[in-house]
């Protein structure tokens, strides 16, 4: 078996903003002092730096409108075999795959780019 290593994925977004690649992040962890640690950094930069990794994320019951505060999210069926896809040369049967909750933002303004207010309105 490869080196074992978890990946916990986290997301998060500025309430009234539809989500971007940037507003998921994976921190990687080894499972033990065994793992190298370019092989971890190799890991975080491939899946922190991959394009469609906001796909990741099932944003069915999350609209632009949700208000600031934490939820339970889950992964879309096709999560897994997408970050399989990019470390090829990894055996995915030696990493644990962890979905932290989505953190929605209060934003700093009221979402008109054009007003430099801050925003009274946001919950």
């Amino acid at each position: 078996m490869a080196d074992a290593v978890q990946l916990n994925v986290s997301a998060s977004r500025e309430y009234g903003e539809d989500p971007v690649d940037g507003d998921v992040a994976v921190a990687v962890t080894p499972a033990d002092d065994t793992v190298d640690q370019m092989l971890v950094d190799e890991i975080s930069t491939i899946l922190n730096t991959a394009e469609g990794r906001v796909d990741w994320i099932d944003w069915a019951s999350f609209n632009k409108k949700t208000n600031a505060g934490k939820y339970e999210v889950r992964f879309t069926s096709d999560a897994i075999a997408s970050m399989g896809g990019l470390l090829t040369n990894f055996d995915m049967g030696g990493v644990t795959i962890v979905l932290d909750s989505l953190e929605i933002r209060k934003s700093r303004f009221d979402g008109d780019s054009r007003r430099q207010e801050p925003c009274i309105r946001c919950g």
